[in-house]
Order: structure tokens, then C-alpha cells, then sequence
């Protein structure tokens, strides 16, 4: 893989290997099925909010738009599933693109994608599933990684290794009001504590909520990997049921 200025790694945790890449395959039918539907679904409603506003304003002009944006929905909604593909991680081997948040085409061009089984990024491209490297990571600028039930951080600076000399606390993006307690990690409406550092490094990680999710997002390829290695077989912390 290539590496544009790695940090040096010193501490005791090795993710494991990858293949250096898996094929692609188009999706099966159920699964070319769910997807058309939700994001149909989702396309048209929207379609009918413009309507409706269009009707109430008396906006025969916005009422065509909706109608335009209806068809246009219906083909971009077609098309996307007809080149929805599905591929084996090439480091756990369970199958990708089958979920939400995974989605994949054929005909993608390095699309970053997380593995919804053991959490490790990968690139979509050339019809193949390769592990993201730095190079790539670098240009999509972060990668993320989910907070685990029962999850925690090893005693040693999450970014190289070394001895850890403090833990810190790191404030989330968005705001919610919801208390969770995880292991050696304590999250609230605010901070998330116990991230270790050594003297040289600090603020590699950020905690934010996304779609009701807690989840880091690390500057570091490398550090989310041994994140993601440390706390193999837990899983991730559901959003909480209303």
C-alpha cells in the first residue's frame, strides 16, 4: 500500500491483512428491490412537498417542477439500482452493499465505503473491493469508525503507540440528550473521555452523531484500524429506541 507520511506505529496492536482486492458482482434482486424502494419512496415525497407548496401558492410553474422532478426520480432511482453491485470485504470475506449505508455500483470510481460487518474502510473501483490505503485516505481527508458497546482504547497513544500519559476528553459535534455508558469510555450531551495520548500528540479524534449513531472520525487511517482491532467482536451502540 502506499504511504504518504506515515506516522510510526511503536505500541502492540497489528490489525489484521487484507487481499489486496476482492470482485465485484451485480446485486441480487431483493436487494436491487429495497433499494429502489426507499430511495423511491423518499424521491417522491419530496416530489409531493413541491406540489403541494406549488397548489397552495397557486405556482403552476412549481407544480410542473414537481412533476419533472417525479420522472426524474423514477429514472435516477432505476438506473442506480440496475448498477447496484455487491462484493466480498477482502478482510472479513462477508458480503458488502447489501445495507444502507454501503451502497456500491459497478461502474463506481473509488467510492470510500465501510465494511457494515467489521467496520474497516474500502474503496469501490474497477469493478473490485481493495482496502482503502493512505494515499486514499488522505484524499478523502477523515476516516470513521462506530462507538462499541462495552468498547474502550488500549493503554497506549491511539496515534503511535507509545506510552499513554494522559487521557482526554473530546466534545461531539452535534448535541443530544441522551447518557451512555460504555466500558472505559463515558459519553454524555457533551464529551466523550478517556482517549489516550502521549506527550506529542492530542485532538486526533473527533465524536459525532449521525443518523442518532455515536461515531469517531479520525485523522489517522492507522489509528482507526488498531481502534477497530482492539474492540474486534463488539457491537456498535444502537441509537436509542424511542
Amino acid at each position: 500500500m502506499t504511504k504518504l507520511n506515515p506516522i510510526s506505529y511503536t505500541g502492540n496492536i497489528h490489525p489484521r491483512d487484507g487481499k489486496d482486492s476482492t470482485p465485484l458482482r451485480p446485486a441480487g434482486i431483493r436487494t436491487r428491490i429495497r433499494r429502489t424502494g426507499t430511495a423511491l419512496i423518499g424521491g417522491l415525497i419530496l416530489s409531493a412537498v413541491v406540489y403541494f407548496i406549488g397548489t397552495v401558492l397557486e405556482y403552476a410553474w412549481l407544480e410542473w417542477t414537481a412533476l419533472g422532478l417525479s420522472v426524474l426520480v423514477v429514472i435516477l432511482v432505476v438506473q442506480q439500482a440496475g448498477l447496484a453491485a455487491v462484493g466480498p470485504c477482502p478482510y472479513c470475506g462477508s458480503i458488502v452493499g447489501e445495507q444502507e449505508d454501503d451502497f456500491m455500483v459497478i461502474i463506481d470510481r473509488n467510492r470510500a465505503v465501510e465494511c457494515p460487518h467489521c467496520h474497516e474502510w474500502l474503496i469501490s473501483g474497477n469493478r473490485q473491493l481493495r482496502p482503502i490505503d493512505d494515499a486514499t485516505h488522505i484524499a478523502n481527508s477523515e476516516v470513521r469508525a462506530p462507538v462499541f458497546e462495552l468498547g474502550g482504547f488500549p493503554d497506549e497513544c491511539i496515534t503511535c503507540g507509545a506510552k499513554a500519559v494522559r487521557h482526554d476528553s473530546i466534545v461531539k459535534t452535534s448535541l443530544q440528550p441522551e447518557w451512555l455508558l460504555l466500558g472505559g469510555i463515558v459519553t454524555n450531551k457533551s464529551f466523550v473521555n478517556g482517549i489516550p495520548y502521549c506527550h506529542a500528540h492530542a485532538d486526533q479524534i473527533e465524536f459525532y452523531y449521525l443518523r442518532g449513531k455515536s461515531r469517531f472520525r479520525f485523522q489517522d487511517l492507522g489509528a482507526m484500524r488498531r481502534y477497530i482491532a482492539f474492540n474486534a467482536g463488539k457491537k456498535p451502540v444502537q441509537p436509542p429506541k424511542d
